[in-house]
């Protein structure tokens, strides 16, 4: 089993431009998707635009998430890493 360092991959997200974590507040507009090679990829903990990577949550074929002894798995996968921003249109009245 591998073991990731949270603290670490905070910290890169604090600090580089392209790297998100999902603890890591963010100013607007917000992340509202992570597409890896194009498609939207549910329950991404972090992600690295720069290095095309990403750490997320493991899934059952019927969707649920893996647990093992009380703790989730997750799985990197490598490929081109996009993130969508939540642009809101503003309206003027």
């Amino acid at each position: 089993m591998i073991y990731i360092d949270d603290q670490n991959l905070i910290h890169q997200a604090m600090h580089a431009d392209g790297v998100y974590h999902v603890d890591v507040g963010q100013s607007e507009p917000r992340v509202k998707e992570v597409l890896l090679d194009g498609i939207k990829t549910p329950h991404v903990i972090f992600c690295d635009t720069n290095k095309g990577y990403l750490i997320k949550h493991k899934q059952a074929v019927n969707g649920n998430l893996i647990v093992e002894n009380g703790d989730f798995i997750y799985e990197i996968i490598i490929g081109k890493v996009e993130v969508v921003k939540d642009v809101l249109d503003k309206q003027a009245n």
